[in-house]
């Protein structure tokens, strides 16, 4: 049952952590062509071991003026990102510095339906135990 109540407290947390970016991803009412000028790498640690991760740095031009910024987003997979691809990027007219690229529109709403259920399944399980505790 304590596993119910951990698995019901992440998932809580990655739902609102994937309703957030969805929040911002909404502000992006804009486009511009980015290039990915570097892929970043760090460390990631499990319980399975270490693992790298991979984030992008994009590089934009909006009315003139460059921008260079990451999105919260990463990836496992090495592959993923290539320097110097262009990709379309969306940001918020009012603040060029909040972006996202179009193939991460996709995984955040995706993550946010995921997150959901995961949350939902988890606590039922808990509100059904805590119910069946109660009869005793």
């Amino acid at each position: 049952m304590m596993f119910c109540y951990i698995a019901c407290f992440l998932f809580a947390i990655a739902f609102l952590d994937s309703f957030r970016l969805y929040y911002n991803m909404k502000k992006c009412n804009c486009s511009t062509t980015g290039t990915i000028i570097e892929v970043l790498e760090t460390l990631g640690h499990s319980k399975n071991g270490t693992y790298l991760i991979y984030e992008p740095v994009y590089k934009y031009t909006i009315l003139g003026e460059k921008y260079i910024g990451q999105a919260d987003i990463i990836s496992t997979d090495p592959d993923r990102y290539k320097v110097n691809s262009e990709v379309l990027l969306y940001y918020e007219e009012s603040n060029p510095q909040n972006f996202i690229p179009i193939d991460e529109v996709k995984n955040v709403k995706t993550n946010i339906i995921k997150c959901g259920l995961f949350f939902v399944f988890f606590l039922t399980i808990v509100v059904l135990g805590v119910l069946e505790e109660s009869k005793k």
